[in-house]
């Protein structure tokens, strides 16, 4: 059953935060434009973001009942699926078809490949506070950096405001963070 708590704020600032976080570490660094839109109750937001030559499409919702907690990269050499709740990952590499001539006949042949890293579990809000406590007691800095999240911030505020409105533009920061 759903847990009886009404989510603060909308989704964009609740949950495509982290989304947004992942990306900008993964490309380092912010968008050169995003695109986004969503339902007027903050219930539902999609957006589109374009680094370079890379275009990273995100969604965040509320309105169905099962959780969805994936992240998909597709490249020219592979596809990786990322799946949060199960704590795995799967990279389907290129493969090509081959006609194979077995005993005077021809065969068609098209293999998967499929690559199964192993990963450490754990939970990963709490590995980023741990890391905070850490970077106090020693002084050194954490695994994600004020600046990382000034970063997240000022892209999931252009979001917001694209939500909000309805339409795109040039990311263009609205707000002064000091």
């Amino acid at each position: 059953p759903p847990i009886d708590r009404t989510a603060p704020g909308n989704v964009v600032f609740d949950l495509m935060v982290h989304d947004v976080d992942i990306v900008g570490s993964l490309l380092d660094g912010s968008p050169d434009s995003v695109a986004a839109m969503g339902t007027g109750d903050g219930r539902y937001a999609t957006a589109t973001m374009e680094y370079d030559d890379v275009v990273a499409s995100l969604t965040a919702s509320r309105v169905t009942q099962k959780k969805v907690r994936k992240l998909s990269v597709t490249a020219r050499e592979c596809f990786v699926e990322v799946d949060f709740l199960e704590q795995s990952v799967l990279i389907h590499r290129d493969s090509y078809p081959e006609y194979v001539n077995d005993e005077g006949q021809n065969r068609y042949r098209h293999e998967s490949v499929v690559e199964r890293p192993r990963i450490d579990n754990g939970e990963p809000l709490r590995h980023e506070l741990e890391s905070f406590v850490e970077s106090v007691r020693t002084g050194t800095e954490p695994d994600v950096t004020p600046e990382d999240g000034i970063d997240a911030l000022e892209t999931v505020l252009t979001i917001d405001s694209l939500v909000d409105g309805g339409r795109t533009r040039e990311q263009e920061p609205e707000v002064e963070i000091r």
